[in-house]
């Protein structure tokens, strides 16, 4: 059967975190600068589709994209849709409870 929209599989990679710098604990790149913020949907891995792929199916694309040669010469470029202003406030537990 078809997984439904709201499924496992309509979720996809998120961004659930951060790590700190090792040495200074300051923020990273990224997320000081506001690229990126918890909730994000990873949607593609160097023009490699997977928006709605699971953590697993995301890192089998990163292991493949990293033997190519634009990897060696430009780097890995990894695409995020930010997620809706009602649904971070709702997972930062400002917004309104979900089921009531």
């Amino acid at each position: 059967p078809a997984e439904s929209p709201a499924g496992p599989a309509a979720a996809g990679a998120r961004v659930k975190g951060f790590k700190r710098h090792p040495e200074t604990g300051a923020a990273l790149p990224a997320q000081a600068a506001g690229i990126i913020t918890v909730g994000d949907a990873l949607v593609s891995i160097n023009r490699h589709v997977v928006d709605g792929v699971s953590l697993e199916v995301a890192l089998d694309v990163v292991k493949m994209v990293t033997g190519l040669d634009e990897v060696r010469d430009h780097g890995i470029t990894l695409r995020f849709r930010a997620q809706a202003p009602d649904a971070a406030a709702a997972a930062d537990g400002d917004g309104p409870a979900r089921g009531q």
